[in-house]
């Protein structure tokens, strides 16, 4: 069975067994008077093995969808043409 991919998280703060403290999640060009977390986020997508797209990285998608189209493909023979993963 193919292994779920994992996203590294960033190191812990040192001093703290659970990550990095709330300032540090701070945007530091907002000033101090802004007590605001930053909003970037960062998006995982997996290549769909049946279209090629790129889509969200799920773990539905990456444990369910994927392995499947994969095993109906590669190893029952079926054609891309005769499967859908897109729309759900």
């Amino acid at each position: 069975m193919a292994k779920a991919a994992t996203v590294p998280l960033p190191p812990p703060t040192p001093g703290s067994a659970d990550g990095p403290a709330p300032a540090d999640l701070l945007d530091p060009s907002l000033g101090p008077e802004s007590a605001t977390p930053s909003p970037i986020k960062t998006l995982q997508t997996v290549t769909d093995y049946i279209s090629g797209k790129q889509v969200k990285a799920s773990a539905e998608e990456i444990e369910a969808v994927q392995v499947f189209a994969r095993k109906l493909v590669d190893d029952l023979g079926y054609p891309k043409s005769h499967i859908q993963t897109r729309p759900q």
